[in-house]
């Protein structure tokens, strides 16, 4: 696991996590390798699968790392995201009866924004912050993604990054309906997405842009899926 400060702002640190021996479940490790200009290694050791998106044992490993992580750095990060040099499972949903792997996940760590539909809490002292770190972002297997800003590819990179990062505020709305119940209507893919059905404008969340053939019907034009 790696680290490099973004030079545009204070709030992304990138880290490259490489893989140690297997270990049990409750021996998760992280151990800073060194520093290379602005990037820290370290290696980790333990079971990285992350199958699911609700098991709150998928956040130890992250919680390990970020530990390890403020013990040479200063609390001065909202973001931790992370990239691996091997290749682990990824979260995977069902959608329409189709299983999709994810690109990238979110994990939680802290929100004190109220209205947007999550619940407020603040776990960052199980990360080793102090109250800054808003959440980890793992973008999975290094090969796997084109990290040359010169490369076409590089756009897709960005997408996924981008998409994760707003999961720090969306999609969790629900609304009331006109006999008091909560709807989760306007919400997708593990009620953390936009619905296909709501018209989002085309959201990095997904949600779809959709055009009044003023018939009465609507036609869904391309959006993010």
């Amino acid at each position: 696991m790696g680290t490099r400060k973004s030079v545009v702002m204070a709030m992304l640190a990138f880290m490259l996590l490489s893989f140690g021996s297997i270990a049990m479940a409750e021996d998760y490790k992280a151990v800073t390798v060194g520093n290379y200009d602005n990037v820290t290694v370290m290696e980790f050791t333990g079971n990285y699968d992350t199958p699911t998106i609700d098991n709150p044992y998928d956040a130890i490993p992250r919680q390990v790392i970020a530990r390890e992580f403020y013990k040479i750095h200063k609390d001065d990060y909202d973001f931790l995201v992370i990239f691996s040099n091997f290749d682990f499972q990824m979260p995977q949903t069902n959608i329409n009866g189709k299983v999709y792997t994810a690109g990238g996940f979110y994990q939680n760590v802290k929100n004190d924004t109220a209205g947007i539909g999550a619940d407020i809490l603040n776990n960052s002292f199980l990360y080793g912050s102090n109250g800054r770190l808003q959440g980890t972002i793992d973008m999975g297997y290094v090969n796997k993604k084109v990290l040359d800003s010169l490369d076409p590819g590089f756009v897709d990179t960005m997408t996924v990054l981008s998409h994760e990062l707003l999961h720090r505020w969306s999609a969790y709305v629900k609304f009331k309906k006109w006999d008091g119940s909560v709807s989760k209507d306007l919400l997708g893919a593990d009620d953390a997405h936009w619905s296909f059905l709501l018209d989002s404008q085309g959201s990095m969340q997904y949600g779809n842009p959709w055009l009044d053939n003023g018939n009465g019907t609507f036609t869904s034009l391309a959006g993010q899926r």
